[in-house]
């Protein structure tokens, strides 16, 4: 995260704003909650773990509200059945929607082409290519020696040439708006009300007979070794998340302790159903059926001064 130059705005009591630099260790994220290994060999190779967790949290709902048997892992007994097919609705929520796949994959591009990853014939020979190409003449000299000398204080001169026009390039900093600019559109306005909004979502297909039970899922994993040092590093410029090293110290209460949130991953999954899906449950279902909770209404707000930091511009 030091090498992706993080800078975080902070408003004093007057409302200055100070930009301070992450220089420091201490100052990075040290801790996040990551997911497991769990059912990782049930899976084919192209689902990465986003998809995964959201599935698999809608698994066990949909089983207890009586849509799938769920009684062995045939896959047969986990599909949905005909007779729900018109009558069930389903929202999926996700705020880095697969972000997870298509930066692992840049990456795994980006480091395929490194120095670290290039056999040293190819080095050498790309390096003489390189400094031949930056000669006028674009050919190389004979093979008498003074001529090879002469030519290779040229090349040395050209390489040189070509490192200072290079440094003169801006070192890579991390955008502040990151995080922003990759969110879901509709969050990155109204604030990472997913899963709030799914549920209303659903129960407004409820409310308006367009379904007699919708499956809710949700869940993002944003603590994974492929995209927390890029989303971190965004929550990290907008001082979101804490620094501390410990459990003990991070995991706080909102109080005057509390230094930030710990960065996460995990999925949801949930039945909603209309009152008179759930008495047809009670009665067909073999197995007893308890109501866990009755939703009565759906109202999520946001702090409108949230992303008053990225109105500031990065220069």
């Amino acid at each position: 995260m030091l090498d992706n130059d993080v800078v975080q705005l902070k408003r004093s009591k007057n409302g200055a704003i100070q930009r301070v630099r992450v220089e420091k260790e201490s100052n990075v994220i040290q801790l996040a909650a990551q997911l497991g290994a769990l059912y990782q060999q049930a899976w084919r190779k192209p689902w990465t773990w986003p998809p995964k967790s959201r599935l698999l949290s809608a698994w066990k709902p949909s089983k207890n509200a009586g849509l799938v048997s769920g009684k062995c892992n045939d896959p047969k007994d986990w599909m949905l059945p005909e007779k729900y097919c018109d009558t069930t609705g389903v929202v999926y929520a996700s705020s880095f929607s697969a972000m997870d796949a298509a930066v692992g994959e840049v990456m795994r591009f980006l480091q395929s082409k490194t120095v670290g990853a290039a056999d040293s014939t190819g080095l050498v020979t790309a390096l003489r290519n390189r400094l031949v190409r930056a000669l006028p003449s674009r050919k190389l000299p004979n093979n008498n020696n003074n001529n090879n000398k002469a030519a290779f204080a040229r090349l040395v001169a050209c390489a040189r040439k070509t490192e200072l026009e290079e440094t003169k390039n801006k070192p890579y900093k991390i955008d502040r708006k990151f995080l922003f600019c990759v969110l879901v559109v509709g969050n990155a306005e109204l604030a990472p009300l997913a899963i709030a909004k799914a549920i209303a979502m659903a129960q407004d297909m409820l409310a308006s007979r367009r379904a007699q039970q919708v499956v809710v899922v949700a869940g993002d994993n944003i603590s994974g070794e492929t995209l927390l040092p890029w989303l971190g590093c965004g929550f990290r410029a907008l001082g979101a998340t804490t620094t501390a090293a410990t459990v003990e110290d991070a995991a706080l209460p909102f109080n005057r302790r509390r230094l930030g949130m710990l960065l996460g991953a995990g999925g949801i999954g949930m039945v909603l159903k209309t009152e008179l899906s759930m008495v047809k449950c009670q009665r067909l279902l073999p197995y007893p059926f308890w109501v866990k909770a009755r939703l009565l209404a759906v109202q999520y707000g946001m702090e409108r001064h949230w992303t008053a930091n990225t109105l500031v511009p990065n220069s």
